[in-house]
């Protein structure tokens, strides 16, 4: 990482700015606090964390004042917050030598939509496509079977200058490191993202947790509980004395975080997920307890849920714009141009389940991202992925007596090649099936059985299994 010097203090004022900026926009940003190195608690239940490098007071200070002032440019132009900027990710996949052992493109699909879920805001916000038509697959078993962190050496000229880069990992050298990211830099190695791909919990920790968080330090977010154990940590007031723009995360509306600090105990339900005990002893320098939130992505706090706060977006805006002002790489990858899938259909199946099916009329996608709405004119928010030459997707998440609106989108395209918009109105769970109280003994049967206007089963007899439900086939 390159040196950065220590400059004076910027002000940005905030009326340029749109009244839901929240936080370090439109106030004097000073640090003076040491970060502290990571280090593994027993008190948390998942051992896979983030090994991003801290920055030194001096070098977030320089790092702030680049960020504000590419930010303000930004918003004069008129040019922040104002839709959807498409980000090209070029993924690099470590593989044996063989071959062999790779991070197939049906997870990286599934993984990336669900990364892209948390990018929007409103409509408005960062989506990711990936560069390229295949992979960049680096087959070789000494890095397969084990990569050293922060040792980039091997992966040197591997890297798309036009495109954030990302490595999936087989396996780290060191236990516990699940990935790690660098803060925006004017240099290609800034564009690494090193994600383990090969953990227990697949897609559901990768999609949901790790990438959107390490892509959040890419944007030049920290974590909640960042100087949580320093000489000034963060205050849990937000009122007078607040110094939520000064230390911490540098985001006021993320609550004040004691992860690290003694007496900070969690509690969890029946299905695992996480709350802050309120009977836990650590306290801020004012006596105040602590609430943190339990599901932000820059958390260490594993949660169920997860999001990213209004403060956030903002700030990862600030670190897109100042991205977009680097001079050794750029973010302008072109789309592939790939064929758009027709003749989407969507059907309600089994419970309250939506079957996507489609027509893939092309040979050069990475995969496919699947788009759902309530509305015809969005906003659309990726809900899952495939690989290529998929032509199905079952929606297990839609809510019952719902209208949906699905569209389909090669993951490595913009918005060229995006299918037309089919609707569905889902049903009550679960499913009503007939039963034949007193067995087959009066004849019963269904004269004829539609589901959205098509006749699926007609005159059918009596089954002395009685009735059952199943997801339509494509």
């Amino acid at each position: 990482m390159r040196p950065y010097t220590v400059t004076t203090p910027l002000v940005v004022r905030s009326a340029v700015c749109p009244p839901y900026l929240l936080g370090w926009l439109g106030v004097l940003l000073f640090l003076s606090w040491q970060v502290p190195a990571l280090a593994q608690t027993s008190k948390h239940r998942d051992s896979l964390l983030c090994a991003t490098p801290d920055l030194t007071a001096p070098q977030r200070q320089a790092l702030e004042k680049e960020l504000m002032i590419a930010f303000r440019r930004k918003l004069a132009s008129g040019q922040a917050f104002t839709g959807i900027t498409y980000v090209p990710i070029r993924p690099h996949i470590f593989r044996q030598s063989n071959g062999k052992g790779s991070f197939d493109l049906m997870r990286l699909n599934n993984v990336m939509a669900l990364t892209n879920s948390y990018y929007l805001q409103n409509g408005l916000g960062i989506q990711f496509y990936f560069a390229g038509s295949t992979p960049d697959y680096i087959d070789n078993d000494a890095l397969y079977q084990s990569f050293e962190p922060f040792n980039e050496t091997p992966i040197e000229g591997r890297d798309a200058t036009r495109a954030l880069n990302m490595y999936f990992v087989n396996a780290f050298s060191g236990n516990g490191l699940g990935g790690y990211a660098h803060f925006p830099e004017d240099a290609i190695s800034s564009t690494r993202t090193f994600i383990l791909s090969a953990y227990y919990e697949t897609d559901k920790d990768l999609g949901n947790r790790l990438i959107p968080h390490e892509l959040g330090h890419t944007f030049n977010l920290y974590h909640t509980f960042e100087g949580s154990t320093s000489s000034t940590p963060e205050l849990v007031t937000r009122s007078a004395g607040a110094n939520c723009t000064t230390t911490g995360d540098l985001v006021c509306d993320t609550p004040a975080d004691p992860y690290y600090r003694s007496g900070v105990n969690l509690r969890y339900d029946a299905n695992g997920c996480p709350a802050y005990d309120p009977n836990s002893t650590a306290r801020d320098a004012n006596g105040e307890a602590f609430s943190p939130s339990m599901t932000n992505i820059m958390s260490y706090y594993f949660p169920c849920t997860h999001d990213f706060t209004p403060g956030q977006y903002d700030r990862m805006q600030a670190g897109l714009a100042l991205r977009q002002t680097h001079t050794t790489y750029s973010l302008d990858y072109a789309p592939t141009a790939v064929a758009a899938p027709t003749n989407v259909v969507a059907l309600v199946g089994a419970s309250k389940n939506v079957v996507i099916t489609w027509q893939d009329n092309a040979a050069n996608e990475m995969g496919y991202f699947i788009e759902r709405a309530t509305s015809s004119d969005g906003p659309f928010v990726p809900i899952g992925g495939v690989a290529p030459n998929s032509t199905r997707f079952v929606d297990t998440k839609a809510a019952v007596l719902t209208t949906y609106y699905y569209r389909i989108r090669p993951s490595n395209t913009t918005t060229g090649s995006l299918s037309s918009a089919v609707m569905v109105t889902t049903t009550t769970t679960p499913v009503c099936i007939p039963n034949t109280y007193y067995g087959c003994t009066y004849g019963d049967g269904l004269n004829t059985l539609m589901v959205n206007g098509e006749t699926l089963s007609q005159q059918s007899g009596c089954s002395a299994n009685n009735y059952t439900d199943s997801p339509p086939q494509p």
